[in-house]
This record gives structure tokens, C-alpha cells and sequence, in this order.
């Protein structure tokens, strides 16, 4: 990690599928804390809450990743809401991908409430959790998509029914009932 740290034009990095588990999450955040980052895949580590945690805490003080991929590692809800709490504090992200991650409801919840103060996402992968039915917003008049430009991927799987929308505008209309 140390010539990682030391390469001061690396731009995008790719460690997925290298199963680097928590404990290279931990040391993935001294990086977001210290490199010029702009594109971090990490897909199929085995990173679970800890590891997540140690990511949003490098994310709190990021100032240059702009797409962050997560998918196919345990997150889990633990994961999923420090993700979502750092997200709170980092105004640079553009494109988040969580898919395949064992996220349920609660994660659900707080990304909604990220989506409330958070104006630099553009993108988040949501796919192939088991969120439940969270809410479906219906806001396909023009108004709404000249106003807000943030793309929501999920796919349906029919056995677990996971599906919702983020989408901003409009959104604290609808977003009051996914917390009450």
C-alpha cells in the first residue's frame, strides 16, 4: 500500500476480486484519506461492516473520489449505513454501487435520508439486495427531471420483491413515510 500511497498521479484503481476482506478496507481508507483517487473498484473483496465502516470514515475525508464501487462483498446494514452516513459529510461522489450486498430496509432508510442533503450523487446501484418494498416515486413529469438528475439502478428479483426509486426532487414528499 505504501507505493500506492507514494504515486501522486493515480487517478483509478481497481482491487476487485482480490478478497482483501476488513482488513484491507482498513487499509484501502488511508488512501481515500491521502491519494488523488477518482475511480475505486472494489467488487468481491469479502468486505463486511467493519471494512465499510473503515471505507466511510476514509470517505468523510475524501476530496476526489468520484465513483466508489462496492458490489459483491457482505456490507450488510452495518456497511451500508456508515456508506450512507459518511455520504452525509462528503460532497465530492458522484456514483455509488452497492449491489449484492445483503442490504436490507435499514440501509434503504438512511440512504433516503442521504438523498434529503446529499446534492452530488448522480448514480446509485442498489441491485440485488433484499430491500423490501421500499416506496416507488412516481415523478416522470419533465419538471422533475429537469430539476434533479440522479439515476437509480435496481434490479427486481421476485422471490425477495426489492425495489424502490431515489430519486431527489420530489422526494422529501414522499421520503417522510419510509421513517415513520
Amino acid at each position: 500500500m505504501k507505493y500506492l500511497l507514494d504515486h501522486p498521479s493515480l487517478r483509478e484503481l481497481d482491487f476487485s476480486h482480490n478478497l482483501i476482506g476488513d482488513k484491507g478496507a482498513r487499509a484501502i481508507c488511508k488512501l481515500l484519506t491521502s491519494s488523488k483517487l477518482e475511480i475505486l473498484n472494489m467488487c468481491d473483496n469479502s468486505i463486511g461492516g467493519p471494512g465499510a465502516k473503515a471505507i466511510a470514515h476514509g470517505l468523510c475525508r475524501n476530496s476526489t473520489l468520484l465513483l466508489l464501487n462496492l458490489r459483491l462483498n457482505r456490507l450488510r446494514d452495518e456497511g451500508g449505513q456508515a456508506i450512507g452516513k459518511a455520504l452525509l459529510n462528503n460532497n465530492i461522489l458522484r456514483h455509488l454501487h452497492l449491489g449484492g450486498n445483503e442490504l436490507t430496509r435499514p440501509t434503504a432508510i438512511a440512504l433516503a435520508k442521504v438523498l434529503l442533503q446529499n446534492n452530488t450523487l448522480r448514480s446509485i446501484n442498489l441491485s440485488c439486495n433484499d430491500l423490501g418494498v421500499v416506496s416507488i416515486f412516481p415523478f416522470f413529469d419533465p419538471h422533475f427531471q429537469e430539476n434533479y438528475n440522479l439515476k437509480f439502478y435496481l434490479r427486481v428479483v421476485p422471490e425477495k420483491m426489492s425495489f424502490c426509486h431515489f430519486m431527489p426532487k420530489g422526494f422529501k414528499a414522499c421520503a417522510s413515510h419510509l421513517w415513520m
